[in-house]
């Protein structure tokens, strides 16, 4: 039987003992890469809840700002066809003022109104300038100013039904809600202002249906 020399006996050590170095730096990189692997995940999964949240915070601000211009929209065409009955069934209301309400009547139901009215604001300015219509509708707010003398009920009745009328359109859909938060309080209210721009909306619309045609 040959014994190993001692030489050989310290090289096998020595080899042992890298091959045990060498296992020992691999699991200190393996540990380091899991390390930063879990640390970017969590960091990962904070990021995303974090914009999750945020998200459903922002749907829900704008679900709850909807569900408001819906009621109030459903509140303003109740008050507005109180107001167009009031004036209809009174004798002393001007046909010119109908022949406004009846403009506004066919803008309530229609989202393409509602719509142009929304670029306008958004692209032109405040207010549009009505067309054909302008001569219609200046004399309409002339027997308005006359109203004001002798008839203050039908004046105010057709003011209100002109502002909630206004309201009722553009709060009815997303787009022109927007365009409707940008102009004051003053602005909605002027029955001259809400007329004209309306009654431009229908010329817009009404010169597609024919050139369609």
């Amino acid at each position: 039987m040959v014994l190993p020399s001692t030489r050989d006996v310290a090289a096998k050590e020595r080899g042992t003992e890298t091959s045990q170095s060498r296992a020992t730096a691999q699991e200190r990189e393996n540990i380091h890469d899991m390390t930063w692997t879990t640390l970017l995940w969590f960091v990962g999964a904070v990021v995303a809840g974090l914009i999750t949240f945020f998200l459903c915070r922002l749907l829900e601000t704008y679900l709850h700002i909807r569900a408001e211009e819906l009621r109030r929209s459903r509140e303003a065409l109740g008050n507005y066809e109180a107001a167009v009955d009031q004036l209809f069934g009174d004798p002393g209301t001007p046909k010119s003022l109908l022949s406004i309400l009846e403009i506004f009547d066919k803008g309530v139901d229609n989202r393409y109104v509602a719509s142009y009215i929304g670029r306008q604001i958004f692209l032109r300015g405040w207010p549009p300038q009505a067309e054909h219509s302008a001569e219609m509708i200046d004399t309409a707010f002339r027997d308005l100013d006359r109203l004001k003398e002798n008839r203050a009920h039908l004046y105010q009745a057709f003011r209100d039904a002109i502002a909630e009328g206004f309201v009722a359109i553009m709060l009815r859909w997303p787009f022109p809600a927007r365009a409707y938060a940008f102009l004051s309080a003053d602005a909605s209210r002027d029955p001259v202002t809400p007329a004209r721009a309306v009654a431009s909306a229908s010329d817009h619309h009404n010169g597609r249906r024919v050139a369609a045609a």
